[in-house]
């Protein structure tokens, strides 16, 4: 059944006797995912950002290859400079910004557009260097761009975002551990035991664990309790930190040549 609103004169019977319920799906996809339903290269790659009271999707490139230079003058995207490397402006780039709205951040807004983007660009790059080695990376991407989707959609849901960004964490520390070759870690769901258990093979990285406590530990935390938005922002961003700086930590162990 075609998602669209509208059915030629002429179409078959039977879609025309179904054109009703293909509307309400079609209205429903475009309620909740909006723009995200054209293409987009970033792909499951996004990150939300609080700043100037709202949140924000920030799409990140596939690759960056220069320099993160925000800028409140939305005309700046990203350039070439002939004197170094290209740069590339991260405000500008937030969906749905406009000049007006870009000139009220403060310098507290605009630092909170680079830390995110330089979390999410992080995370992605170790995402790709581990995709190909366990399938549960491609989950946990997955669940990053579920985390990212239910704060940012239309209707939010943070008690949802909040469990995807648990579940991200989840998924990838057993891919990192299989990884390593630290036994099976499929059957174990307690974030705790699975960061003790990198942590045997892992150095310097004990103060990664407090990151864990924005994290939920059960499944039924998506249903429990009535979650907020700033509990749902600040496990998506603690759930990037910890796949960012564990990563390093594996390509540090395994594989020091890409470095």
């Amino acid at each position: 059944m075609p998602l669209t609103k509208s059915i030629l004169p002429g179409a078959p019977k039977e879609l025309m006797e179904t054109v009703h319920y293909s509307r309400q799906i079609h209205e429903w996809y475009e309620d909740i995912y909006g723009d995200r339903l054209k293409f987009d290269p970033a792909g499951n790659a996004r990150v939300a950002i609080y700043a100037n009271g709202d949140i924000w999707e920030g799409p990140i490139p596939i690759m960056l290859g220069g320099l993160l230079a925000p800028s409140r003058d939305l005309t700046i995207v990203s350039e070439k400079n002939r004197q170094g490397p290209k740069i590339f402006n991260p405000c500008a780039h937030l969906a749905g910004i406009t000049q007006s709205r870009l000139s009220r951040f403060s310098n507290d807004d605009i630092n909170e557009v680079v830390l995110l983007y330089n979390l999410g660009l992080r995370a992605r790059k170790v995402f790709q260097m581990f995709m190909k080695h366990d399938v549960l990376f491609a989950k946990a991407e997955a669940d990053w761009s579920a985390a990212t989707l239910h704060l940012t959609s239309q209707k939010p849901d943070f008690g949802q975002s909040l469990y995807s960004s648990s579940q991200m964490a989840e998924k990838y520390m057993k891919g990192l551990i299989s990884l390593i070759g630290e036994g099976n870690p499929k059957q174990r769901h307690d974030l705790q035991k699975l960061f003790n258990e990198l942590e045997k093979s892992l150095e310097g990285i004990s103060e990664l664990s407090k990151l864990l406590e924005a994290l939920p530990q059960k499944a039924s935390a998506r249903y429990e309790y009535s979650s907020n938005l700033q509990e749902a922002y600040l496990a998506h961003k603690a759930s990037l930190e910890l796949v960012g700086t564990l990563g390093s930590a594996v390509v540090l162990k395994s594989f020091p040549a890409t470095i």
